[in-house]
C-alpha cells in the first residue's frame, strides 16, 4: 500500500516494527539513525515517516526538523518511551505514539496519515475501480464519515477503527 521510513535505532523494535508494517502491506525501508532525513531522494519516495525521538547522531528532532525542510507535506509519526510535552518542532509530527504501542495503534496512526495526506488513496482506488469494473452491481452502502485529522504533538489523536477509515475513504471516493 504505502512505503515507510523508519528509523529507530533498537533493533528489537525496528524488526518488529518492520514486521508488523510489512504484514500490513506496505513497504519499509528502515535505518538506525536519522541520518536519512538529510537525503531528499530517500524522502521522495516514501509516503510516511516513522521515527524514534531518542537516536544516536541524528535524533528524532533534528529528523522531522530535516523532514520539514526538505519534504514539507511528507506525514511524520514520533516514536517514544518519554510522555508528551510542548515542543515547536515535534508539534509539527502528525501523531505521537508513545512506546509501548500495540501493532493495532500502530497501523491506525499510519494509516490515518495516509488518508489525511493523500497517499493512501491512489493504490486504494485503482484498487476500488478495478472491483467496481468487475463488480458493477456492487452497491457499497456506506455512510459518511471523517479521518482523523492532524493533531498537535501534544494533544491525544481520537482512536478511529479501520472499517470507520475504510467507510470514508470510500464514501469520499464516490462522492467525487
Amino acid at each position: 500500500m504505502a512505503h515507510i521510513l523508519l528509523l529507530e535505532d533498537s533493533s528489537s523494535l525496528r524488526r518488529i516494527v518492520t514486521r508488523y508494517l510489512r504484514d500490513a502491506g506496505h513497504a519499509v525501508t528502515a535505518f538506525d539513525n536519522g541520518t536519512a532525513s538529510l537525503d531528499k531522494s530517500v524522502l521522495d519516495e516514501v509516503d510516511v515517516l516513522l521515527t524514534d525521538l531518542s537516536m544516536p547522531e541524528t535524533d528524532g528532532r533534528k529528523a522531522l526538523s530535516n523532514v520539514r525542510r526538505l519534504c514539507p507535506d511528507l506525514p511524520a509519526i514520533v516514536m517514544t518511551g518519554v510522555e508528551r510535552f510542548s515542543d515547536p518542532v515535534l508539534d509539527q509530527a502528525y501523531g505521537y505514539l508513545q512506546k509501548p504501542f500495540s501493532e493495532e495503534d500502530l497501523l491506525d496512526m499510519v494509516d490515518a496519515a495516509l488518508i489525511e495526506s493523500g497517499r493512501w488513496k491512489d493504490d486504494m482506488e485503482s484498487d476500488i475501480e478495478s472491483h467496481s469494473a468487475n463488480h458493477p452491481h456492487t452497491e457499497y452502502g456506506l455512510e459518511q464519515s471523517c479521518a482523523t485529522a492532524p493533531v498537535p504533538f501534544c494533544q491525544p489523536l481520537a482512536p478511529v477503527s479501520r472499517m470507520s477509515r475504510l467507510k470514508a475513504f470510500v464514501a469520499a471516493l464516490f462522492s467525487r
